[in-house]
């Protein structure tokens, strides 16, 4: 092998190395891209649910401490329909 070959084949490893240093980088950096995306959608969740619950809730907590009654048993069932309602809509509960 010559020293041209040689030094041919030197740089074309280096550079190769310097491209897959490169792609590592960008791997990195894309994946920690990803895992804020991720962060910020389930970040995001929490809210939605979170302020498509708070009613419900709010309704709940107007009827505790009262004794059951029909009215109270039928409010008390609707809330709980629409709580898991609302669940699935965000699909946080089987179909």
């Amino acid at each position: 092998m010559t020293d041209l070959t040689k030094r041919h084949y030197e740089n074309e490893i280096e550079f190769r190395d310097l491209e897959i240093a490169d792609l590592k980088e960008r791997l990195s950096l894309a994946l920690k891209m990803d895992e804020i995306s991720k962060s910020q959608a389930h970040q995001t969740l929490i809210c939605d649910v979170n302020d498509a619950l708070r009613l419900y809730y709010e309704d709940w907590q107007k009827f505790t401490g009262r004794e059951m009654d029909q009215d109270l048993y039928e409010a008390r069932g609707a809330i709980g329909n629409n709580v898991f309602r609302a669940l699935k809509r965000f699909g946080l509960v089987g179909k």
